[in-house]
């Protein structure tokens, strides 16, 4: 028989929002307005998003919908009764509006209800915003700027050959100007972001592939990500935004990080049921795999995937006997961490084939046994500690999963009973 434990959870949730001119709407200016607020963040790349619900209260200067306006800084922060050294709430999500929508529907008494929505878009929203674009002039000069794009009109340096290089060119010459310059223009204090990457430097990236590059800044992050091997997120830390690079922490059957991934910044916490318990979670043959093949992508410069050098060793990995049982399920990855082209910037950088061995073995290890592994939602308590990247304890299953989604909902339904959920989307639960 499960003992009774009796939760005292007091949800707190805090909305603060500064607008152009520098004008700031603290956390006791919105508290009496807010009526819902929903947040989603996924460790795949999409960008983290948010949904405030407000009172269509009219003030001197006009409703919610006419004091907020796309790209004002909006902090949201939320606790079960936990504070930070200063006394605010932990942060839960830093971002910007999209767009600020005034709406009303017609109730079940017949009358009007209205109400304001705000949504919007953590820290990836000024990565996804800025373009790369060229406009080439006529001149004999233009192939060759097509050809070194990212060099010769975005100053990366070319002799970019690992991805902390990458990330730090982009963010030094692209994307902090870019948020000084927002901050000088707007008067909004949008704090700076700070980089986490722990993708080992011997594993070199042909940036040369993506120099005639053109698409948003994010994409080309994702780009170097190289899923399923890496992951590229945004999670908020209490002093700024993190952008993290990193190959995905997945645990082997025995409960093991395997190498050259590194365990998660963040350490295992709990999961607790919600009052109206729910949960989706059990075991497939959907992602099963048993042959691992990795190889170098250049497709973007010689217009093919499959870089042909020698196959030996450890590349590809074969589960003879997953094999018998499911039939033959290629796991092929065309991997930009695994490149032919080493230079003397990157006297780290692996031989391409012990870079693509050591990325099989890693695949093997961690996607050989995925049909022991459960998989599924959970719906919880919501928790300051939900941030997707790091494991979750199920003390009711037995299990410990990786938290791949996040998608809250807090109902403030007046200061006396607010109501905070969360749906945990949860991969590679094992005992």
């Amino acid at each position: 028989m499960r003992p009774i434990v009796v939760q005292s959870l007091r949800p707190q949730a805090t909305v603060e929002i500064w607008t152009g001119g520098g004008r700031r709407f603290s956390a006791a200016d919105t508290a009496a307005d807010l009526v819902t607020m929903q947040i989603h963040r996924s460790t795949d790349g999409s960008p983290g998003t948010f949904a405030l619900t407000l009172t269509a209260r009219q003030y001197r200067d006009g409703s919610w919908a006419e004091r907020v306006r796309p790209m004002d800084y909006v902090e949201i922060r939320a606790s079960n009764g936990a504070t930070q050294p200063d006394g605010r709430l932990p942060i839960r999500m830093r971002g910007f509006v999209t767009n600020a929508m005034q709406a009303f529907s017609i109730g079940a008494q017949g009358g009007p209800t209205r109400s304001v929505t705000l949504n919007g878009q953590d820290y990836t929203k000024i990565f996804g915003m800025n373009q790369v674009k060229y406009v080439w002039q006529t001149d004999p000069m233009a192939a060759m700027e097509q050809a070194w794009g990212l060099t010769l009109r975005y100053h990366i340096p070319p002799d970019v050959s690992t991805v902390r290089q990458m990330a730090e060119a982009v963010s030094r010459g692209l994307m902090r100007p870019f948020l000084a310059a927002f901050r000088q223009a707007t008067g909004i204090p949008a704090p700076d972001y700070r980089m986490d990457v722990t993708i080992p430097d011997r594993f070199g990236i042909p940036f040369v592939v993506v120099e005639p590059y053109t698409g948003s800044f994010w994409d080309l992050f994702r780009y170097f990500q190289s899923a399923p091997l890496g992951e590229c997120f945004i999670w908020d830390a209490p002093d700024a935004p993190v952008v993290t690079y990193r190959i995905a922490p997945f645990k082997d059957a025995a409960g093991n990080v395997v190498s050259p991934a590194v365990s998660p910044v963040l350490g295992p916490t709990d999961a607790r049921f919600a009052l109206a318990e729910g949960q989706d979670l059990g075991y497939s043959d959907n992602e099963v795999y048993n042959y691992f093949f990795v190889w170098s992508d250049l497709a973007p410069m010689v217009g093919f995937t499959q870089y042909a050098y020698v196959v030996k060793g450890k590349n590809p990995l074969v589960e003879r006997a997953s094999l018998l049982r499911f039939g033959f399920r290629p796991l092929l990855v065309d991997a930009p961490l695994v490149t032919p082209f080493t230079t003397g910037a990157n006297k780290r950088a692996q031989p391409p084939q012990e870079a693509a061995n050591e990325f099989a073995y890693y695949l093997e290890r961690t996607q050989g046994h995925n049909e022991t592994l459960a998989s599924g939602s959970l719906q919880a308590h919501g928790s300051e500690e939900f941030i997707p990247g790091r494991y979750v304890r199920i003390a009711d299953e037995g299990l410990t999963a990786y938290l791949q989604t996040v998608d809250e909902q807090f109902d403030f339904l007046g200061a006396g009973n607010p109501q905070w959920t969360a749906t945990l989307g949860l991969v590679r639960g094992q005992a």
